[in-house]
């Protein structure tokens, strides 16, 4: 059994999907926002262990270089504990004031200011709990030119925390200084921030969800009861009417009323038309009746002679019958294709507002996103730019080390010479031999250090060829955007098919329109035979009043007929 949905059970399906799509289209939101706010979480954190890393090295060498000034010239070992104490002592950092330096010569401790009693001492062998040696550790670390260490060392309050450590030999002696942060400090600041994240996230969702709630209940819930009052509401009324015309006293003087400017007032104009010609055939159908018991009374009196002229009687009433209910049978028609009407022009109208938001919507989305991908094209370019403008300083610098590194080579040799010319002059060179050995030694720490600076700028270099190709990628997949851009576009030209659809049905619609007026040309040409046999009934009247002696026992069945037919249109109201 095929069911069949009302008009307003229909109205309500089509709200029930927007609401479905409304729902995914939140979910959807929901699923990637989330993933983007911990995405962007993870990232904070990097950026903050490497930040934390930048800050400690940064620290670290400072204090290396001030320690190295404050210590140049001084060789009482008294002196310099004084002065290193002096500068570290006092510093602490982090919110939980952690951070302190810390200074060694090798792996005996010259200054941990927490703990000053460990001065003197030797922590070569002091480990972690996993074992680690760290300040053998840092002490490598150190030596090498600085570099970073992880191990886990007691916090105040905390007990073993996991702590990042940097170590840097201090210039001119042998000692190097090192601090660390605690990782628990980068751990909370991150939680922190994440909390943020995720609070700021959850309101902006709360938003979303109060606007679209707002929207479904003050807009599109309103505005679909309104519709389906102005559609259902009119046809009940017309309902009403009908059942009471037909199953009522049959007051063919009523009709149906409908100002709304819709379909439905054409439907109502059209069948109070009809309801007219009715009448019209009723009211002339109760005189014609009238007239009719008048002649069977005055065929009472006629002679027999007219009996022969009763058959044509006959056919003529049965003319009368048929063009009546050929009128009845175009009658229904024309209420039938009314009623196609009616369903197509709803059809219409349903379809042409939802098809009108959506291509309105997919219009928006479409120029937004070419909107976007042409502002993210732009920024890759000068991304680009901005990418290969750091790699030409990065050539401008190591241009610039090369021509040091020349210097410096030149400003050894120059010194090796001056050391042979000291020599040969013997003790009258010998303090200028000193100063060229020193001069000999700078140049070949200048050339280690000019080294080290070309290294760096050549890991300068590589970054700056990865980012590059980076950004081709990340241009790659705007294009990819772009692509999707036009088949939005292809999905707007799909609405426009649904569209042409719906033109489709007006179509239709006009074509019900075109049956009811051909049918209502019919109902004319089957009242005008009906208006013929009549005269024609009329005119064999005459002839039965010529004869009506033999005419008698067809004017009794007259007279019964025409009290039958007085008796059938007396049940309209005219």
């Amino acid at each position: 059994m095929v069911m069949v949905f009302g008009i307003r059970s229909r109205i309500f399906a089509l709200v029930g999907v927007l609401l479905l799509f409304v729902a995914t289209v939140v979910g959807i939101f929901v699923y990637h926002a989330t993933a983007t706010r911990e995405e962007t979480i993870a990232q904070v954190g990097r950026i903050m262990t490497e930040d934390a890393k930048d800050k400690i090295k940064v620290a670290t060498h400072s204090m290396a270089l001030a320690l190295a000034a404050a210590l140049d010239g001084i060789t009482d070992p008294g002196a310099q504990q004084e002065r290193i104490n002096a500068l570290v002592d006092p510093i602490r950092f982090e919110a939980d004031k952690s951070g302190y330096y810390f200074v060694y010569r090798n792996t005996t401790v010259v200054r941990v200011p927490p703990k000053p009693e460990l001065t003197g001492k030797d922590l070569g062998e002091a480990k972690d709990v996993h074992g680690k040696f760290f300040v053998r550790e840092l002490q490598k670390m150190a030596q090498a030119g600085g570099g970073f260490v992880e191990y886990v060392f007691p916090k105040p309050g905390k007990g073993d925390q996991p702590k990042l450590g940097y170590a840097e030999q201090i210039p001119g002696t042998d000692m190097w200084v090192g601090t660390g942060v605690y990782i628990d400090n980068v751990a909370d600041a991150q939680a922190a921030m994440a909390e943020e994240l995720r609070t700021g996230s959850r309101r902006a969702l709360m938003a979303v969800l109060g606007i679209v709630a707002a929207g479904l209940a003050f807009i599109i819930l309103p505005l679909t009861l309104w519709l389906t009052r102005s559609i259902t509401q009119p046809i009940a009324r017309m309902t009403v009417m009908l059942k009471d015309i037909a199953e009522g006293e049959g007051d063919l003087t009523r009709r149906l009323t409908d100002t709304s400017g819709t379909e439905t007032q054409v439907l109502a104009e059209y069948f109070n038309h009809f309801v007219s010609r009715v009448h019209d055939i009723v009211r002339d159908a109760t005189g014609n009746a009238r007239a009719l018991a008048g002649a069977a009374e005055n065929l009472l009196q006629l002679s027999r002679g007219l009996r022969d002229n009763s058959g044509a009687m006959n056919t003529k009433t049965d003319l009368v019958a048929a063009a009546t209910e050929e009128m009845s049978a175009n009658m229904r028609s024309v209420a039938s294709a009314m009623e196609e009407f009616s369903v197509n022009i709803t059809t219409v109208a349903t379809a042409a507002e939802e098809m009108s938001a959506t291509i309105g919507e997919i219009a928006a989305s479409a120029t937004k996103a070419k909107g976007v991908a042409g502002d993210a094209v732009a920024k890759a370019a000068q991304a680009s730019s901005r990418v290969g403008d750091l790699g030409a300083a990065a050539e401008e610098i190591g241009k610039v080390t090369e021509a040091i590194m020349a210097i410096s080579s030149q400003t050894n040799l120059l010194a090796l010479n001056a050391t042979i010319e000291a020599a040969r002059a013997g003790e009258a060179g010998r303090g200028f031999a000193v100063v060229a050995n020193e001069i000999k030694e700078l140049a070949q720490q200048t050339v280690k250090a000019t080294e080290e600076i070309r290294q760096r700028i050549d890991g300068i270099q590589t970054a700056t060829g990865l980012t590059v190709h980076d950004i081709q990628a990340v241009t790659q997949v705007i294009h990819d955007v772009d692509s999707i851009v036009g088949t939005i576009a292809a999905a707007v030209e799909e609405q426009n098919v649904t569209t042409r659809d719906i033109a489709d049905n007006v179509g239709q619609a006009a074509a019900g329109v075109q049956e009811v007026n051909e049918n209502v040309a019919q109902a004319q040409t089957a009242t005008g035979e009906i208006a013929r046999d009549v005269v024609g009934v009329s005119e064999e009247s005459a002839k039965i009043a010529g004869n009506a002696g033999t005419v008698q026992e067809n004017a009794e069945m007259l007279a019964t007929l025409a009290e039958r037919l007085r008796g059938l249109v007396g049940q309209f109201k005219i």
